[in-house]
């Protein structure tokens, strides 16, 4: 969230931050270990317990460990209930974390915040408790972000009903409010409020004009009690949707979910039904049919399942008069736009039905399906820019091109052992300098001290197994050796494994990696990243650039990004990455730069505990040729399985990389042979083959 949220540095303030520690009990001794928790963050840390209706809110770190969760608090729920206020934690702020967080206030607070932003302006024009739970709890912020300040001031009229008589007025008058918005907005600018809160105003409403309608055509000597219209309030709740939100992915669609559950905390008897591919079908049919509907938030896939295969979710979900499509490049570039057309069609159409577009870009497909789904008379928020750089713009970016396949596990772990090196440099280095200057290890460009926190994308489920599986036999190769840990994310995980493995690598400050494909690529906040390393073209001009921007956020952390390449996929940056300024490096210059690091870090008596030198660096093309013929003798099946995926990718992908597709399956085919050690080059298959015939006659226009 970027609201901003001013902290005191007064007693009483420190025991109101309290909510933002939490203390870890080491079961070695009892001793209790003070833990300072990122501000902010207990928002996406919110899990609920749906049997209790009861609000339970953990800081990111005491999520991040499974250990020091009930085993009844498990991240796989999917009803969010918003019935109860939080417990209160009982733990205190120790001095350090409280200076800590002192020192992060003054620095925050040399900025005046502007008083035209703070959310007391739009008080008068929200709900008392929406303006609660953003204000008091959980949220306690005071002012807005500026894609909050460009939309919550068109209160209420922006979530007022649809009126056909009043809207066919005020057309004639040529005053017609829009009621449609296509916003462009990055993520992380606070924009999923932006477009919750009109939704929980815009269904305030329409429960109002309900119970008013009722009221008025109701005889006079058949009044309705007040119990009368709460039963009448909630029958209409379970059976017409507030709103419909769609997100790309699991993770950003469970995020949504919590921040609309702690929006409508003081909001009594609201909940929040969350649809998602992947988890039970029983569980969330169960909770669809006993539960409100205040809030919908579904991935694409599921919701478009249980609409036409669950009559009661079809019927439920025609009658929502809101739509919000979140992410909504995103949802392209994963293929969704049919599923999206074809869910909006199932709605009612606009101008009855409201609906709201967020994306970070306005591509022409953008503007397609903004076409397809907004009313005419839509409007557009612009919050990016012109000047706005994007993240990765600030982040040192190279890319290699590699002779052959068996170079590519080989220059991996130098990007790996690199890395781990500079940052225990560096961290010895302001150790000693008191956080100035430069290690005796003499690292340029030193970056702020923090332990090597690497990010692996590969664009294929199988690429990501079998470079987990490469990089676990060689970490104790690494300079961390078996220190380091290896995480892996793919859309094949489980959502309750995925958000387990999301919330450890985002706690971790040990050396780790996280081998992952573009399931993390956006929405995913992991801090202190400090190197993003893409093995192969991403799917993507889009996809790369927010894969890089999961390194060099937050705290002013610098990072780095590496675009590791075949020859044959060179046309992706030619054509795609040309103004981004990437800076080639080749295989050669790493390997020498890495010897040479290495001496420089054996040297230092200080560092010496790491046992890696220049030896250990000459090494690793030996080591990586044993990993992989290794492991192509024993996975023989999974091996063959990674090629084929990888075809099947390139099929995909090949016209929007800029791509020869002849090219790339002559030259994967080599590729894969070289790097795995294999007597002959991998056979395509023959549906493969027939997909690549199509793609072939496509693009000779035949």
């Amino acid at each position: 969230m970027s609201s901003t949220k001013t902290l005191s540095l007064s007693a009483s303030a420190a025991a109101a931050a309290v909510a933002s520690s939490s203390k870890t009990l080491q079961a070695n001794g009892g001793a209790v270990r003070a833990v300072l928790v990122r501000r902010r963050t207990f928002v996406t840390s919110a899990i609920t317990r749906s049997p209790l209706r009861k609000r339970i809110l953990f800081s990111s770190e005491r999520l991040s460990s499974s250990s020091n969760l009930p085993p009844s608090l498990v991240p796989s729920q999917t009803r969010l209930a918003s019935t109860a206020a939080a417990p209160k934690p009982s733990s205190s702020l120790t001095q350090e974390a409280e200076d800590s967080l002192t020192s992060s206030s003054e620095e925050e607070d040399k900025k005046t915040p502007d008083a035209s932003l703070a959310f007391s302006t739009i008080a008068p024009n929200i709900h008392p408790d929406t303006y609660k739970a953003i204000t008091v709890a959980p949220f306690k912020y005071t002012h807005m972000s500026a894609v909050q300040a460009q939309i919550l001031p068109m209160l209420p009229e922006l979530a007022m009903p649809y009126n056909p008589d009043a809207d066919a007025e005020t057309t004639l008058k040529g005053k017609e409010t829009p009621r449609d918005l296509l916003v462009k907005a990055k993520t992380g600018t606070g924009k999923t409020m932006a477009f919750l809160v009109p939704a929980i105003e815009a269904r305030l409403n329409a429960i109002k004009a309900h119970i008013d309608h009722l009221k008025s055509t109701t005889p006079a000597h058949l009044a309705l009690s007040p119990g009368d219209l709460a039963r009448a309030a909630s029958t209409y709740a379970k059976s017409h949707p507030g709103v419909l939100i769609i997100s790309p992915t699991r993770e950003l669609a469970t995020q949504i979910a919590v921040e609309a559950s702690n929006l409508t905390r003081w909001h009594r008897g609201w909940q929040v039904q969350l649809l998602l591919g992947g988890e039970s079908r029983t569980r969330q049919m169960r909770e669809w049919r006993g539960g409100r509907k205040d809030v919908v938030v579904a991935t694409p896939g599921r919701l478009l399942d249980l609409m036409e295969s669950e009559p009661e979710v079809g019927e439920v979900v025609a009658r929502c008069n809101m739509l919000i499509l979140d992410e909504a490049d995103t949802l392209l570039d994963m293929g969704f736009r049919e599923d999206i057309e074809r869910i909006a069609a199932k709605l009612p159409p606009a101008p009855q039905r409201q609906t709201f577009l967020f994306s970070a870009t306005v591509s022409r497909a953008i503007q397609q399906i903004a076409q397809a789904t907004l009313s005419p008379n839509h409007k557009f928020v612009n919050c990016v820019s012109q000047d706005d750089s994007p993240v990765h713009a600030h982040i040192p970016q190279y890319h290699t091109v590699l002779k052959g396949g068996e170079e590519i596990l080989p220059h991996l772990l130098r990007l790996v052992s690199m890395d781990q090196l500079e940052r225990a440099a560096a961290m010895q280095g302001e150790g000693q300098a008191g956080g100035k200057g430069q290690g005796k290890a003499g690292v340029k460009d030193k970056p702020k001290a923090g332990h090597s926190k690497i990010v692996v994308f590969l664009s294929t489920t199988s690429g990501v197994q079998l470079f987990s599986e490469l990089l676990r036999k060689a970490k104790p190769h690494l300079p961390f050796g078996t220190r380091t840990y290896i995480y892996e994310m793919h859309a094949k995980r489980d959502m309750k494994t995925r958000t387990r493995v999301s919330a450890q690598f985002r706690a971790d400050t040990q050396p780790s990696i996280l081998v992952t494909s573009d399931v993390s690529a956006r929405g995913v906040d992991y801090p202190g990243v400090t190197r993003v390393i893409q093995v192969g073209a991403p799917s993507g001009r889009d996809i790369y650039i927010h894969r890089v921007g999961r390194t060099g956020r937050g705290s002013n952390k610098q990072g780095r990004g590496d675009l590791v390449l075949m020859p044959w996929e060179m046309g992706f940056v030619q054509g795609k990455l040309r103004d981004v300024g990437l800076r080639p490096v080749t295989a050669a210059d790493t390997a020498t730069e890495l010897e040479a690091l290495a001496e420089r870090v054996a040297g230092d008596p200080n560092l010496q505990r790491l046992r890696y030198d220049s030896t250990k660096a000459a090494e690793i093309p030996t080591l990586s040729k044993e990993l992989t013929t290794y492991l192509a003798e024993f996975e023989r099946d999974d091996v063959i399985a990674g090629f084929s995926s990888m075809i099947g990718f390139f099929i995909g992908k090949y016209k929007e990389l800029g791509l020869d597709l002849d090219s790339v399956a002559k030259g994967l085919q080599r590729t894969w042979m070289e790097m795995w050690g294999l007597e002959r080059e991998p056979v395509i298959s023959k549906k493969l083959m027939d997909m690549m015939q199509g793609g072939l006659r496509d693009r000779q226009g035949r």
